[in-house]
């Protein structure tokens, strides 16, 4: 009776520590009253990712090459935390691609495209509509307490972009 009893529970154990690929695509826009040029200041600079406190506890350039940087960054929410290794990639001034390439989100996709709109005060070229689209793969402990939900990554990146826009409209980069 005993072993009828493990061996389904060792089975179900199995699931969560094999890693979880996520099967999802989350995708977002957002409309920002801000220009490309400015976006793009600002993420040229590893320093002025400060202005995320709550959110990146350590960044550090490794390589950086004119399209491309490879960078170690301690990133996370609500008290949990993880290091990763992260490739940037600037296909265009309007495309980016950012690859995780280590820790428990290791293998996940960012692709960011850029679009010139109108600023919200009807000024042409003074808008930019962000497109994001999200690739996740999760695995390790996160995949274990299942914390990372397409609902998450849409309230995460929609917060960053909010606290981006504010930050820009109020500090010029």
């Amino acid at each position: 009776m005993r072993q009828k009893i493990i061996i389904p529970f060792l089975i179900l154990l199995s699931f969560t520590i094999i890693p979880s690929y996520g099967q999802s695509i989350v995708q977002i826009q957002k409309p920002m009253d801000v220009p490309i040029s400015e976006i793009r200041n600002m993420a040229e600079n590893i320093q002025n990712y400060k202005i995320f406190p709550k959110n990146i506890k350590s960044i550090e350039v490794l390589k950086e090459t004119e399209n491309s940087k490879l960078v170690k960054i301690e990133f996370g929410s609500n008290g949990i935390f993880i290091n990763t290794l992260v490739r940037h990639i600037e296909i265009t001034d309007t495309l980016h691609r950012i690859d995780l390439l280590s820790g428990d989100l290791e293998g996940t996709v960012i692709l960011a495209s850029f679009e010139k709109t109108w600023g919200y005060d009807g000024t042409p070229g003074e808008g930019t509509i962000v497109n994001m689209k999200v690739i996740p793969r999760v695995s390790g402990v996160l995949s274990f307490f299942g914390i990372v939900s397409d609902d998450l990554i849409r309230y995460s990146i929609d917060t960053t972009l909010f606290t981006l826009e504010n930050h820009l409209k109020n500090h010029k980069v």
